[in-house]
């Protein structure tokens, strides 16, 4: 799944909101989410733990 550059100012519940609206998935559901910059040098990961 390919979604568009994300601003890396935004929190970890805006991220959540992407997974959710843009790809039609659960950010609980164990997948490790990656979401990288415009240029491509930043990186930030999500991954909930239920346990």
């Amino acid at each position: 799944m390919q979604v568009r550059p994300q601003d890396m100012r935004a929190d970890i519940q805006r991220r959540a909101t992407v997974v959710e609206a843009e790809l039609g998935s659960s950010p609980a559901d164990g997948t490790l989410w990656c979401f990288v910059s415009r240029d491509r040098r930043k990186a930030k990961m999500l991954r909930y733990d239920s346990g």
